[in-house]
């Protein structure tokens, strides 16, 4: 417990990004989480239940979860797209996360929504709004 206190304190000036590992550490114990029981879902409803539909759409949701898993960590506007090659804009992920908060209603979308600029999110948001 008494290395614990020392290495707070070492932290402590650096409280942001401590608590944006610790968020996305939490992210990534959840998504772990999270395959197993699709796979499951998968079993139970499409494969016992004859139902390839159910198997189509959960496997395109864990495909869709674990691809903006991927993308979330680039909209920490100190991580750097490392692939120079393919163009990156960070504010598409506006609209992408935007989505996935109202569809999947996981609150780590909406923590990394708060990483962006409120203007930006607001237009984006009529967007959603108008898109349907």
């Amino acid at each position: 417990m008494r290395d614990l206190k020392k290495l707070l304190r070492f932290a402590k000036p650096y409280w942001k990004q401590a608590l944006y590992a610790f968020i996305t550490l939490l992210a990534m114990v959840a998504l772990d989480l999270a395959i197993p029981r699709l796979v499951g879902k998968i079993i139970d409803q499409g494969i016992r239940g004859k139902n390839m539909g159910a198997v189509l759409s959960i496997s395109a949701a864990m495909l869709l979860i674990s691809a903006l898993d991927a993308l979330a960590e680039y909209a920490d506007p100190e991580k750097k797209w490392p692939h120079k090659e393919l163009h990156f804009e960070r504010s598409g992920l506006v609209p992408v996360l935007l989505q996935a908060a109202v569809v999947y209603r996981e609150p780590r979308y909406r923590k990394l929504i708060e990483m962006f600029p409120a203007a930006e999110v607001a237009a984006h948001r009529g967007r959603l709004v108008y898109s349907r």
